[in-house]
């Protein structure tokens, strides 16, 4: 599961064949794929070769966002075009150096996160009400809860809907107890994917959003467990949300309180 599906429209040759690239050593430089390793965007670059109003060759590609199921409840999202990209012979091409590394890499923030035992589990879950079930258009109130907790709509002076202490690491599991898509996000840190629906991740990857389905009005909440690194110095209080923003603006927002670490014992 990840947060945007990305795509790129292939502009074809003569004979529905894909116009090749340039050749190597040419006056523009091949483009590299991008590929998929450790949750890098895999993109392949297919383009046309066309002349521009200065005789320049110019390669063009638009990258576009692939249609998005929401949910009967959601928003529709088309597929849109986010970028063209040109590639032209015109200008000097630019080398690009690397520089000399200056000291050893510091240690990593989230370092071994996958191996950690939470010291707590908590399940969350989004929710929403219309105040006028029979009109799609009406206003809607959205939640974002701790289970057993009662839904309360985002306001500042609200308590912490979450407590816990600096140097504690969590699983939370996210149910999405709506019929509409709903998108994960937390500040000051990013989390870990541990499972998708219960089912374990065997390639668990750090996350800043994460996209929990809608449900379908039958069957389990699609849910998402993440684990929680606050063993950081992030202390004090900050907020999660849905990253929809007419849904945080709606009432899908709670803030989680961190407390500092006791003070170790002998240290003043």
């Amino acid at each position: 599961m990840r947060i945007f599906l990305i795509g790129v429209s292939m502009a074809f040759c003569a004979m529905g064949q894909v116009c090749p690239r340039f050749a190597t050593g040419s006056a523009i430089t091949a483009p590299e794929d991008l590929y998929s390793k450790d949750g890098v965007l895999n993109v392949k670059l297919k383009y046309q070769s066309t002349v521009d109003q200065s005789g320049n060759t110019v390669a063009v590609a638009t990258l576009k966002t692939l249609t998005v199921d929401t949910g009967p409840n959601g928003d529709y999202d088309p597929v849109r075009p986010l970028a063209t990209i040109r590639v032209s012979a015109s200008g000097t091409p630019q080398a690009r150096v690397v520089p000399a590394v200056s000291a050893p890499p510091t240690l990593a923030r989230f370092a071994n996160l996958a191996e950690v035992t939470p010291t707590a589990r908590r399940t969350i879950y989004f929710s929403e009400v219309s105040l006028y079930p029979d009109d799609f258009d009406a206003a809607v109130i959205f939640f974002v809860t701790v289970d057993v907790q009662t839904p309360v709509a985002f306001d500042p002076a609200n308590p912490p809907a979450i407590v816990t202490p600096q140097g504690s690491v969590e699983d939370w599991t996210i149910e999405n107890r709506s019929m509409e898509m709903h998108a994960f996000h937390i500040h000051q840190i990013h989390f870990l994917v541990m499972a998708e629906n219960g089912v374990v991740d065997t390639n668990p990857q750090f996350l800043d959003t994460v996209n929990i389905p809608y449900w379908t009005g039958t069957g389990p909440y699609p849910s998402v467990t993440v684990r929680m690194d606050f063993r950081g110095p992030v202390v004090g209080d900050f907020v999660y949300h849905c990253h929809i923003l007419e849904h945080e603006d709606g009432g899908m927002m709670a803030t989680i309180r961190v407390n500092p670490a006791p003070p170790h014992p002998g240290r003043k």
